[in-house]
């Protein structure tokens, strides 16, 4: 097989969304998020399920593979909006979080729209596109809640005195992020088997651990980088019990850890306050501290270790070494991203 050009298959999901999003109305519903998908992003997600059903043997241009896509990429925009809702994000992408802009009761409304007309997309290929597709979509897109539930509940834990166990953390990503990954990968394999069986478990076991280091690079990034398209150090902002802070809960003696908890409360004090630009500067303060404990080395090999665990996990699944190749070099290039 020829390996596809990932800026190829992100131009044509581009193209896609927006003619699908541009066909529905009112336009006061689906208009954000239109704007939404045109102020980019990787299509991490989306591209990953066109490449896997590419390295499987479907042409990508497939329409019952495209459905699964855009389904799972509207799914995961889905999220995302609720996602900033839930943390007060001021900012997405480089620009105002569609509840800053809108209201929240329009962004509810369109996120809840874009869950809805995921499973709209496959309306025209429904006699072609097994049932289990649709169920493990609908699943998948389930486990996100899910998730999103624990993430919720370990925040509360936090923020009355409980640290919650990396593993714990680690449970919840895995329903919150890795879910999604999963069906990128799965949906093409039902599409082609109409089930996993064990001749294909690898796959999906490989998009959990792609899922797993995934997050943990995006909560390494929070943490360590300041980019202009969010907000800096929001999970130190809102107090979030990243795999970042656990980390240095296990790693740190008492006293680093309370001069980390002394900054992650100032932090947080000053973006209630409304002082972004204090809440900033402290962050910046935390992120130095935890960078001169080797914090961020030792989250960082969490990563490698999980993609290492793809990566063998591949070797037993039965595609062509060219094949292997190009889903791995896709996954590392996200894990290893520094934005």
């Amino acid at each position: 097989m020829s390996c596809p050009a990932i800026d190829e298959l992100r131009a044509y999901i581009d193209a896609r969304l927006e003619k699908v999003l541009e066909a529905y109305s009112p336009r006061e519903l689906y208009s954000p998020a239109l704007e939404f998908v045109r102020y980019g992003g990787k299509r991490v997600r989306s591209v990953l399920t066109l490449l896997t059903g590419s390295v499987l043997g479907l042409s990508y241009r497939d329409e019952r593979l495209v459905a699964c896509a855009l389904a799972i990429e509207l799914i995961h925009t889905f999220t995302l909006i609720h996602d900033d809702i839930m943390d007060a994000s001021e900012t997405r992408r480089g620009r105002p979080t569609m509840h800053k802009v809108y209201g929240l009761s329009r962004a509810l409304l369109t996120g809840d729209a874009l869950f809805a007309l995921s499973f709209s997309l496959f309306r025209d290929v429904e006699d072609q596109v097994p049932a289990s597709v649709l169920v493990r979509l609908a699943e998948r897109a389930r486990n996100v809640c899910e998730g999103q539930q624990m993430d919720l509940s370990l925040e509360v834990a936090f923020r009355s005195g409980r640290v919650p166990g990396l593993k714990e953390y680690l449970s919840m990503i895995g329903l919150k992020t890795s879910a999604l990954f999963q069906a990128c990968m799965e949906a093409p394999i039902l599409l082609m088997y109409s089930d996993i069986g064990k001749r294909w478990e690898g796959l999906a076991e490989a998009a959990y651990y792609a899922g797993l280091a995934f997050q943990v690079m995006d909560d390494w990034l929070d943490a360590f980088t300041e980019s202009t398209k969010k907000t800096p150090y929001l999970d130190f902002q809102t107090g979030k019990p990243t795999v970042v802070l656990l980390v240095a809960y296990e790693q740190l003696s008492s006293g680093e850890w309370k001069e980390v908890m002394s900054l992650l409360q100032a932090c947080q004090e000053a973006k209630r306050r409304g002082d972004l630009a204090e809440a900033v500067e402290i962050g910046r303060r935390l992120c130095a501290y935890l960078k001169a404990q080797g914090i961020d080395v030792r989250v960082r090999a969490i990563a490698d270790q999980y993609l290492a665990r793809v990566e063998e996990l591949f070797h037993g699944v039965p595609i062509s070494s060219e094949g292997r190749a190009c889903l791995l070099r896709y996954l590392e290039s996200f894990v290893r991203r520094t934005f």
